[in-house]
């Protein structure tokens, strides 16, 4: 049975270098309040539950990585991504997957 081409996946590290050269877009796929509480920073909020792909853009020459929480609803998204014709990765195990490794969470407003 075919479920379609597998999501394209970045390491937690690999997204940190992409974010410090400035060669990532990074948009959290998870609900404001989560955003709020904790999120990787300069990453834009598009919600998974008002999910709008002609919201996912960059730059050219730019990658688009999606996360939330630990990888399944930016899975999704970024499934929804690849129907639409655009081309994005997923942060394999989200932002739980980024805080274990140590890298910096940004919170409040």
């Amino acid at each position: 049975m075919f479920f379609g081409k597998p999501v394209k996946t970045v390491s937690p590290r690999e997204l940190q270098m992409g974010l410090e050269s400035g060669d990532i877009v990074l948009f959290d796929v998870r609900e404001a309040n989560e955003h709020k509480s904790a999120r990787i920073e300069n990453s834009v909020l598009v919600p998974l539950s008002q999910f709008d792909t002609s919201k996912i853009t960059a730059t050219e020459g730019k990658k688009i990585v999606l996360y939330c929480q630990s990888g399944m609803r930016s899975g999704q998204a970024a499934k929804a991504c690849d129907k639409a014709g655009i081309e994005v990765s997923n942060l394999a195990g989200g932002i739980m997957a980024w805080h274990a490794n140590g890298l910096p969470v940004k919170s409040g407003a």
